[in-house]
């Protein structure tokens, strides 16, 4: 596997661990999460985005701690990748890893 390959594969697997991280919180804590925001605030909608705060802040903080790492340390970044790629890989990575989650919905 080459080194723009890897660095590649890192850039998106990072981008998917957000998107599980995401969902996943949203759909574990959810339940936990509305109650507390419903004390303070009546509005659907804010209640909604606030929820949506809290789990993508949780997603991007953990992503950072274990994936940052593992680009720099094994992929070793690569001034060749147009920022366009590194945009459309996190892109990418984001979505399919906050639907991810939702598969686990089906079942429930």
């Amino acid at each position: 596997m080459t080194k723009k390959t890897r660095m590649l594969l890192c850039i998106f697997i990072s981008s998917f661990i957000f998107g599980v991280l995401d969902n996943g919180i949203m759909i574990v804590f959810g339940k936990a999460i509305d109650p507390w925001v419903a004390s303070f605030c009546d509005d659907m909608m804010m209640s909604a985005g606030i929820g949506n705060a809290i789990s993508d802040g949780a997603g991007k903080l953990t992503e950072n701690i274990l994936m940052i790492p593992l680009i720099y340390f094994l992929a070793k970044p690569s001034n060749d990748i147009s920022h366009f790629t590194v945009l459309t890989l996190e892109t990418v990575g984001i979505v399919t890893g906050c639907f991810f989650p939702l598969i686990f919905l089906l079942w429930g």
